[in-house]
């Protein structure tokens, strides 16, 4: 597998921990400071659950809100979107090829604000130990 293949799986990795993550109980809500008050109900037993990474899921959310709206929307609808691709561009406003280009874009600007930030400050969600 190449470099770049195995970026753009990363890539689809962090951001449907994000979709997760956006999905789960007490994003957005304000919870209790103390995190076992915040789970919420146990997922099924049966099926493959992928638990979210909540670090990664901040800093894309971060990366994400960083774009245009018109980016932010194409990967908010491909996302946390259940539809067929014409669907989802309906959704967005636009023709199916105007959002698989918006959808492109929004990918590599998503990954270069991730990165970005990242170079900045590479450690930000890691315990500091006294």
């Amino acid at each position: 597998m190449s470099k770049q293949a195995r970026g753009n799986d990363d890539l689809e990795r962090m951001l449907e921990n994000w979709a997760r993550w956006k999905f789960s109980p007490g994003v957005g809500r304000a919870g209790s400071p103390f995190p076992i008050y915040n789970l919420g109900p146990k997922p099924p037993r049966y099926g493959n659950t992928m638990p979210v990474i909540n670090g990664e899921a901040i800093d894309m959310d971060s990366a994400i809100n960083s774009l245009q709206d018109r980016y932010k929307r194409a990967l908010a609808i491909q996302y946390l979107w259940g539809d067929d691709q014409e669907s989802k561009a309906k959704r967005c406003g636009c023709c199916v090829r105007t959002f698989r280009d918006r959808l492109i874009l929004a990918k590599e600007l998503a990954r270069a604000a991730y990165w970005r930030a990242h170079e900045k400050n590479p450690c930000q969600h890691l315990p500091v130990s006294v």
